[in-house]
C-alpha cells in the first residue's frame, strides 16, 4: 500500500463540529424527535461515546501533521519548531526515531518513504538536490542526486515517489516525453529512465504528482489520474470526470482518491469507478434519530483491509467496502464543557489507527489536541 497526496497545499474544512448549546448538536443537521425521546437518545450517545473512548489511548499530547502510513510504521512531523522534524513510530516494537536530517522548512518541507528509505527534496540548492536516508537509522544518508529542475511553473522539486529500496522520478523536461526515471540509492548509477508515460498511451497536460506500489504506478495530470503498469508499459485512465485534490491511496485492491464530487475508488476487479462518499451517504445506518446524520462524509479517509475510515459530521467511522456496513469507531462528545473534531486518520496494516482530536472547552473549533491511537481489530474484524 502506498500514499500521496496530490495536493499538499490543500486545506480541507473541518468536519461539522458541535455548539456548546445545552449540550446539542448545531442547529439543523439534528432529526427532530420528541422531547422525551431525544434525552434518550443523547444519553444513549453519550454512553456509546464513552465506550469507545475506552478504547483509545493518547499517543501525543498534542496534533501530528505530515503523517502516513508505511506498513505497520508511522511517519509524521513534529511542527512545533518552526523547521518540522520527521519521527518514525514502529508499533510492534513501539520503537522511535526523531531523524536527524533536515527535510525543509514549514513553507518548503517534502519527503516520502518506505520501511526502508527516507527520500526528500532541497530545492535551495541548483539544481536541485535529492538525498536518501536509511530509514532505519536517524541520520544514515545513502546517496544524493540531482535532477533538472521541473517546467510546470511554481513547482519547486521533480515528483518523486518511493517503493521499499528504489525511488522513482517524473522528469517534465522534454514536452511530450514525460520521462518516469529509476534510481536505487547505494548503487552508484544515477537516475535512469524506464519509460515514457507518452508511450504508455497517455495523454499528459500538467504533470502533477505519483505514488508506486511495486509494479503500479498511479499518477496524476491536469485533475485526471492514470494507473501505470511499469512492466507492461500500459496507463489506464480511471474515469475520473472532476479533478482529483487530497489523499491518493494505493493497495491490492485498487485506487482510492478524494475529488471535489467526492471519495472515489476504482476497483481493479470491475474496472469500475465508485463514488464511495454517496455509498456512505446512502446507507441507512444511525446511532438513533436524532443523531440520523452523524455518520454522513464530510472529509479525509484511510484504508484498513475492506474498510475505509473516514470523518463524519460527529466522530470517526470505518466503512465496508464489500458490506455496505457503518461503525463506528470514536464519537465527539456532545457536552458544553468539551468539543472535539476529529481529523486526519492514518490505518496501519496490524490493525492500529492515529486520529488527531482537535479539542476546545468554549464550543470554536480546538487550535490543537492530542492525537489518539485506537485498536480497530476489536471493532473492523
Amino acid at each position: 500500500m502506498a500514499t500521496f497526496i496530490a495536493r499538499p497545499n490543500l486545506v480541507l474544512g473541518l468536519a461539522a463540529g458541535w455548539l456548546a448549546l445545552s449540550g446539542c448538536i448545531a442547529s439543523g443537521t439534528r432529526t427532530r424527535t420528541p422531547p422525551d425521546q431525544t434525552a434518550t437518545d443523547i444519553d444513549q450517545w453519550n454512553r456509546l461515546a464513552a465506550r469507545l473512548d475506552g478504547g483509545r489511548t493518547v499517543f501525543r499530547d498534542t496534533g501530528i501533521g505530515g503523517a502516513t502510513g508505511v506498513g505497520n510504521q508511522l511517519y509524521w512531523l513534529d511542527t512545533s519548531a518552526f523547521n518540522p522534524v520527521l519521527n518514525r513510530y514502529d508499533h510492534p516494537t513501539g520503537a522511535k526515531i526523531r531523524y536527524g536530517f533536515s527535510i525543509g522548512d514549514s513553507d518548503l518541507w517534502n519527503y516520502r518513504a518506505s520501511g526502508a528509505l527516507v527520500v526528500t527534496a532541497d530545492p535551495l540548492a541548483a539544481p536541485v538536490e535529492y538525498h536518501a536516508y536509511d530509514a532505519n537509522a536517524t541520520a544514515t544518508e545513502l546517496a544524493a542526486t540531482t535532477l533538472a529542475n521541473p517546467l510546470l511553473a511554481g513547482t519547486r522539486w521533480a515528483a518523486y515517489a518511493v517503493s521499499d529500496g528504489t525511488v522513482y522520478f517524473v522528469d517534465d523536461g522534454t514536452p511530450g516525453a514525460t520521462a518516469l526515471l529509476k534510481w536505487v540509492p547505494g548503487q552508484g548509477a544515477p537516475p535512469a529512465q524506464v519509460t515514457t508515460l507518452e508511450s504508455a498511451g497517455a495523454q499528459i497536460g500538467s504533470f502533477e504528482d505519483f505514488g508506486v506500489s511495486g509494479d503500479t504506478m498511479v499518477f496524476i495530470e491536469t485533475g485526471r489520474i492514470w494507473k501505470l503498469s511499469i512492466s507492461a508499459n500500459r496507463a489506464v485512465w480511471l474515469g475520473n470526470t472532476t479533478e482529483v485534490s487530497g489523499d491518493v491511496d494505493l493497495a491490492d485492491d485498487g485506487v482510492m482518491f478524494s475529488t471535489a464530487s467526492g471519495l472515489m475508488f476504482f476497483s481493479y476487479a470491475t474496472n469500475a469507478l465508485t463514488n464511495v462518499s454517496d455509498r456512505i451517504d446512502a446507507n441507512p445506518y444511525q446511532i438513533n434519530a436524532t443523531y440520523a446524520s452523524a455518520a454522513k462524509y464530510v472529509q479525509d479517509f484511510s484504508r484498513y483491509k475492506g474498510y475505509v475510515l473516514y470523518i463524519g459530521q460527529y466522530g470517526l467511522f470505518g466503512y465496508d467496502l464489500a458490506k455496505d456496513v457503518i461503525v463506528p469507531i470514536l464519537l465527539s462528545p456532545n457536552s458544553s464543557t468539551l468539543r472535539i473534531d476529529y481529523q486526519t486518520p492514518v490505518a496501519l496494516d496490524d490493525g492500529t489507527a492515529f486520529v488527531v482530536g482537535l479539542t476546545s472547552t468554549d464550543g470554536a473549533v480546538g487550535a490543537d489536541g492530542p492525537t489518539y491511537e485506537v485498536d480497530l481489530t476489536t471493532l473492523l474484524p
